[in-house]
């Protein structure tokens, strides 16, 4: 289990002394949202669109990292593969990612991505172990 969920289960465990179930789940539920967002995304592009694809990703890590919610944002690159592309995201907490997705360039990268990309990409939510 990662660091975060071990936090919150030890606070959790510190409340259940409280009669009120309510209480124990509003205050379980809003330090849920204050954890942090930890996200690794996959993403071929079509050989023919590398570079262009290349170019966009490196706008989006510039973009993103100026996010106040963004604690770290990096971009690889396949050696194997070129046309695969990895992000590693970690965000303060689930309304930050939740701003980061409806920024301009988010949305636009989601369009070009049906047109440049082999397939939809794979992100994977994780918590560090």
């Amino acid at each position: 289990m990662g660091e975060n969920y071990i936090i919150f289960m030890i606070q959790v465990y510190n409340l259940c002394y409280f009669n009120d179930k309510i209480e124990l789940l509003k205050f379980a539920l809003s330090k849920q949202k204050q954890m942090k967002i930890n996200l690794t995304a996959f993403i071929k592009s079509k050989t023919d669109c590398t570079e262009e694809i290349k170019g966009v990703l490196k706008d989006l890590v510039v973009q993103s990292k100026k996010e106040p919610a963004c604690l770290q944002y990096d971009l690889h690159q396949s050696v194997e593969d070129p046309n695969v592309f990895i992000f590693h995201e970690v965000w303060k907490d689930e309304e930050g990612f939740a701003l980061h997705n409806e920024q301009p360039y988010i949305k636009t990268f989601r369009q070009t991505a049906s047109e440049k990309l082999q397939e939809i990409p794979i992100i994977y939510r994780t918590d560090i172990i």
